[in-house]
């Protein structure tokens, strides 16, 4: 082609898949080694496409099989030790992190996630590397063809990844309808099938570098002359922008940009992708399937946020220097068909139209702090810059201000285990995770209520909050004390330890005015007439196993007390967080749940102790007969 000519970006004319008729000139024993099923060109798109689709909806259909039989099986097989120590067995993969990089303040995915990623690396590199050759032995005598076998079939199998990658990075999809894993939990999966299928496009594309190198001439004549050559370097680029872009310490440090650069570049890339493959074969479905998937979770999510949910109103009121509280308006799901219901734990995207134009283009994730069906959508903010630095500058300006905005979700969300009830429950959270906290002990509470207690048990539950803020303890409790005021019986059986780190140790006083360090938690002793006005206890020392111990105790004592009380103390420096689990694991024949939300150091912590006490529980230790774990995405 003369270079003052164009492209012919798409061969004519333009069909869905091209010919598979082989044509084969050459002898027939040539023929057939060129149509062996493994390195066959013409049917590579069937052995090896497939092939990747195959292993991802079999790792698919495990997880789906795990979920039904947490949902399906009686609660007495559920409950039962031979199944508790398959549980353990599977949860003390999930549950610890494989590493964690201390100066990064990184963990990695779990271990199971790992070893799951090292399945996958190792069927994908069996599939590319193992078939031979990897290059057609091409003579003056034998031209087997310009493709490369390497080439060829890393192409295939990155088209196959395409589908899962827009799946498992989409809000709404298909996967966590049918396995009950939460979307922000699929995005290490969507992260790890984007490396695998970038490192399968690199495969693809140095196998014809190196072959066209070896004939003189050849890369720039085909470079000048083949749309493919200049649209499948234009789609590598973007995925490798992807790609880099989407490392934590990349994406965490500019996420408003990066999810611009990311869409922008999802584009770019599957246009260019799609003239690349030119309909050969079947490469077109792999394309077609993946935006079909995606458009429908998209197109989902916008019909809920416009026609289910519509426009909606939040006030704004700053708690706190470092708090803004968000409170959404929720119509009463018995009056209105336009009313949220949500879940534990659940998160909302919320577009703010007053924030400013660039803002109102994007969404932004707050998980609920509130029970549905029991007022408004609350959300407790950490202000950064951006746009929650312009709310709480609304908010401090005139207080309980009005703003209108959309809301997408939910999503996430703790397990459906948690709606079952534990004898003893630990919420575990730090920093921004107290509204994440604040959330579950009044869902924990609801539910208690509503349900009866399993015979001769009584259920408790351990909140334990960190924070560098020093006024966390004065909205966390004026929140708790309104939870407690708007139920009979109060916040019974309900312990919770507050614990000031950084600066915030300086601000807690070694009393609490009106109040002894070893005053009694109940307010029918301290004499106080107001319902919830709970004294303190102050700790200045890191809490140990024995105290730990005590803490979780309380809990305990107050479930028992005839008197309802707000059980509140208040410590100084870090909380001993595997101590802690020891401490609430020690009871034999016990069902003990644990829920964290907090900075990595604090997510590593829990989930190694509570792998620990997996470990102990396959091995037959004494000591509680399950001990569940939820991690929630944190974000600082």
């Amino acid at each position: 082609m003369d270079m003052d000519m164009p492209y012919e970006w798409l061969t004519s004319p333009v069909q869905l898949h091209s010919s598979r008729e082989t044509n084969c000139t050459m002898t027939a024993e040539q023929c057939a080694y060129k149509s062996r099923r493994w390195v066959n060109w013409y049917i590579a798109d069937l052995v090896y496409g497939r092939a990747a689709v195959y292993f991802f909806v079999a790792t698919i259909a495990v997880f789906i099989l795990g979920h039904l039989l947490s949902r399906l099986l009686p609660a007495s097989v559920r409950r039962c030790r031979p199944w508790l120590r398959v549980l353990a067995a599977v949860r003390s993969l999930a549950y610890p992190n494989a590493a964690r990089i201390t100066f990064l303040q990184w963990n990695s995915p779990s271990v199971g996630v790992c070893l799951l990623g090292a399945a996958g690396a190792a069927f994908f590199a069996g599939c590319t590397l193992g078939p031979q050759p990897y290059y057609w032995p091409n003579t003056a005598d034998a031209h087997y063809g310009d493709s490369p076998p390497l080439a060829t079939r890393s192409g295939y199998l990155a088209m196959g990844c395409l589908p899962f990658i827009l799946v498992f990075g989409s809000k709404a999809n298909l996967v966590t309808a049918a396995t009950g894993v939460a979307p922000e939990k699929l995005v290490i999966f969507h992260l790890m099938a984007a490396w695998g299928m970038f490192v399968l496009a690199l495969l693809h594309t140095f196998p014809f570098i190196v072959y066209n190198a070896t004939v003189p001439g050849a890369l720039e004549a085909n470079w000048n002359s083949s749309a493919q050559w200049l649209t499948g370097v234009v789609a590598l680029l973007a995925q490798a922008g992807l790609t880099f872009l989407s490392l934590p310490f990349v994406r965490h440090r500019a996420y408003e940009v990066f999810k611009g650069l990311h869409f922008a570049l999802v584009l770019v890339f599957l246009v260019f992708l799609f003239l690349h493959c030119d309909y050969t074969l079947t490469s077109w479905d792999y394309i077609i399937a993946a935006v079909a998937l995606y458009l429908a979770s998209l197109l989902w999510a916008v019909a809920r946020t416009y026609l289910a949910h519509g426009l909606r109103t939040a006030s704004l009121d700053a708690v706190s220097p470092h708090t803004l509280k968000i409170a959404v308006t929720t119509p009463d799901a018995s009056r209105s068909a336009s009313a949220l219901v949500w879940r534990p734990g659940q998160h909302l995207y919320l577009r703010f139209l007053a924030g400013g134009a660039v803002h109102a283009l994007t969404t932004h994730p707050f998980t609920i702090c509130s029970v549905a069906g029991h007022g408004d959508a609350v959300f407790y903010v950490r202000p950064r810059g951006g746009l929650t630095g312009r709310l709480a500058a609304m908010a401090r300006q005139r207080p309980g201000r009005s703003v209108p905005l959309f809301i997408e979700g939910p999503y996430g969300g703790v397990p459906h285990r948690w709606d079952e009830g534990f004898d003893e429950t630990l919420v575990v959270a730090g920093g921004a995770g107290a509204g994440f906290a604040l959330g579950l002990v009044q869902d924990w509470f609801v539910r208690r209520q509503q349900q009866q207690q399993r015979a001769g048990r009584a259920q408790t539950l351990l909140a334990v909050v960190s924070s560098r803020d020093p006024a966390l303890r004065t909205w966390f409790v004026d929140a708790l004390r309104a939870i407690d005021r708007n139920y009979d019986g109060g916040l019974s059986g309900v312990a919770v330890v507050l614990h000031a780190t950084g600066e915030a140790a300086e601000a807690v006083p070694e009393t609490v005015p009106g109040t002894a360090p070893d005053s009694v938690h109940d307010d029918a002793a301290s004499g106080s007439d107001e319902k919830g006005a709970a004294p303190v206890e102050v700790e200045t020392t890191k809490e140990t196993g024995r105290s730990a111990s005590s803490a979780a105790g309380s809990a305990t004592a107050s479930a028992t007390a005839s008197t309802a009380t707000l059980d509140v103390q208040y410590r100084r420096g870090q909380a001993d967080l595997p101590a802690l689990i020891r401490a609430v694991s020690s009871a034999p024949n016990r069902h003990v749940g644990v829920a964290v939300c907090g900075p990595s150091s604090m997510a590593h912590d829990v989930a190694a102790a509570c792998a620990a006490e997996q470990r102990r529980i396959v091995a037959g230790g004494a000591g509680a007969s399950e001990v569940w774990l939820h991690q929630e995405a944190f974000t600082s």
